[in-house]
């Protein structure tokens, strides 16, 4: 478990397994998680670049906020956590919420 600092919030980054693949590169796999105040996005295989706070992934992507989804072939995660660049085909839902507002007068 480790953090990035985003723009905004902090950016907790969870994985049941890391390996390093060099002296900057982490093969995080298994229910790997980047979770902040806004958002969480999920993935079984990310390779995170510690030097230059990357995280890049080819497989099956979840992405949940507020009032958004997004399911995607994977990822970019750049900028220190403030730019994510979804791959492949890509399914973007967004919940609408309609108030009615309505106006009362007594006279």
């Amino acid at each position: 478990k480790f953090s990035i600092s985003g723009k905004n919030s902090e950016i907790f980054i969870t994985a049941k397994n890391g390996n390093f693949i060099s002296d900057e590169k982490i093969l995080l796999e298994d229910d790997v998680k980047f979770k902040s105040k806004e958002f969480q996005l999920t993935s079984d295989n990310v390779v995170f670049d510690r030097k230059n706070l990357v995280a890049t992934s080819e497989k099956k992507a979840k992405f949940l906020s507020k009032n958004t989804s997004i399911i995607s072939r994977g990822f970019d995660i750049t900028e220190n956590g403030n730019i994510i660049n979804f791959k492949g085909q890509t399914v973007l839902t967004i919940k609408w919420i309609f108030l009615n507002l309505y106006s009362f007068h007594a006279f």
